[in-house]
């Protein structure tokens, strides 16, 4: 799984679609899907966030998820 934060100024300067696509393949993907971007990326792990969503609010309710148990 990869996620990568959206656009903040002094803290992430976000991906391109490419960017992405090439992080994925150097790593041995061979099969991927993009979700949502921007703002809205959140990954949660044990229960807390761990990257930095750029909303002021921090995450908020998106309509689509990968759930890994």
């Amino acid at each position: 799984m990869l996620v990568v934060d959206g656009r903040q100024p002094g803290y992430s300067l976000g991906a391109t679609l490419l960017d992405i696509q090439n992080i994925l393949y150097e790593q041995g993907a061979y099969v991927a899907a993009n979700l949502d971007g921007g703002s809205s990326t959140t990954m949660f792990y044990k229960g807390r966030v761990v990257d930095k969503p750029c909303g002021m609010l921090g995450e908020r309710m998106v309509p689509t998820a990968f759930i890994v148990q």
